[in-house]
């Protein structure tokens, strides 16, 4: 399932194809994720700045992520396409009070998010439908 939400992740947010390098980022993105519910978790304060394996790990995970999502939006940029997915919809979005755009950080950022948030989560929705229709059959049946 984690490989499905990808594809689709990335076909709605960004209008790409992520399955050329799939097993990389959705392994980074995995990673990521862990990493942020150990962090968020840990009842030991400043924990994430420890140097461990783990840690490592999970910078190489960052490392890549923030790698791809960078040359998307360079590609993006290059190709100055205008596409009202959400990629697109960011690169356009201008602060009122400032009339500045985001950064590239801020933009890889957001993006990430997105990724993030819309590749786990759904993945592991649709993980436990299939568990549960599996365990229930004459509702699968219905």
């Amino acid at each position: 399932m984690t490989d499905l939400t990808l594809r689709i992740v990335g076909h709605t947010l960004m209008s790409v194809d992520l399955t050329g390098d799939a097993r990389e980022n959705s392994d980074a993105m995995d990673v990521a994720a862990g990493a942020f519910r150990d962090l968020t978790t840990s009842l030991i304060l400043f924990a994430e700045k420890w140097p461990t394996p783990k840690k490592r790990k999970m910078r190489k995970a960052v490392d890549t992520l923030h790698r791809v999502v960078e040359q998307l939006i360079i590609e993006r940029r290059q190709n100055q396409t205008h596409v009202t997915d959400l990629l697109g919809l960011l690169m356009q979005a201008v602060d009122p009070a400032t009339g500045n755009g985001m950064t590239s950080q801020t933009l890889r950022d957001e993006v990430l998010t997105m990724l993030l948030a819309g590749h786990e989560t759904t993945a592991n929705g649709l993980t436990w439908t299939w568990y549960l229709l599996s365990r229930y059959r004459l509702v699968a049946s219905a």
